[in-house]
């Protein structure tokens, strides 16, 4: 697989956006606020 300066392939993204949950996931924080939400939907 070539790295070159064009546009990044989707996979690219996709594990980025992995990552950034992941790391929210590890801190705690998205866990939190996506807790957050759900009871706020199920409460509704």
């Amino acid at each position: 697989m070539e790295m070159n300066n064009t546009t990044p392939p989707k996979g690219c993204k996709y594990i980025a956006i992995m990552l950034v949950v992941f790391a929210l996931f590890c801190t705690g924080l998205g866990f939190y606020t996506l807790l957050r939400i759900l009871y706020g939907v199920v409460i509704r």
